[in-house]
């Protein structure tokens, strides 16, 4: 069985949960599930697919037509999708800059929904977001988020105290906002 990821190019889903996990397992990775100025038909494009991997691992889509093509795509050559959620986009604070307006953020939570919806299986970084989830597809499995410590080059300094440092996008301004220094 091959494994196929398709990833946005500058995902941190990707690289931090996608490409560790399954890249060591052998899988392909794909950045771009569709091409612009590609001129192949659906059935050109899942054989493509298909040939790369017989499961397709992506991060929930929020654009229909690239969803409805996947699709069509999965149906076309019989393949399963499994689609990994490592944040709760359905529950997104006021102020976060993720929300955007309402009207993208209406039209995002329903796709992402038909995404959840249509999968074989979800994979979710904590035990919470799966219980969030279960009402949109029973197949759920928790793979929770880490580091390799091997992919880290940094220098280690030397220091009486346990330091932890947390890096964020500003998508987490709400949640750095919230954090307390302990």
């Amino acid at each position: 069985m091959k494994i196929l990821a398709l990833r946005h190019k500058n995902s941190s889903v990707g690289k931090y949960r996608i490409d560790p996990l399954i890249v060591n397992l052998g899988a392909k990775v794909r950045t771009e599930i569709l091409r612009k100025n590609d001129k192949k038909t659906i059935q050109e494009l899942a054989d493509k697919f298909k040939a790369l991997g017989d499961i397709w691992v992506i991060k929930y889509l929020d654009d229909n037509h690239t969803l409805d093509v996947l699709h069509s795509m999965r149906k076309a050559v019989g393949t399963k999708i499994v689609v990994d959620i490592d944040d709760n986009m359905w529950q997104i604070p006021t102020g976060n800059l993720a929300k955007g307006t309402i009207d993208q953020f209406v039209n995002r939570g329903i796709m992402m929904t038909k995404s959840v919806q249509d999968a074989d299986w979800i994979t979710v970084s904590t035990e919470p977001l799966k219980n969030a989830l279960k009402g949109l597809n029973s197949n759920i499995e928790v793979l929770p988020n880490y580091v390799i410590p091997s992919e880290w080059n940094f220098k280690r300094k030397k220091h009486s105290k346990i330091r932890i440092g947390w890096v964020w996008s500003p998508t987490h301004i709400p949640d750095m906002l919230e954090w307390k220094e302990y």
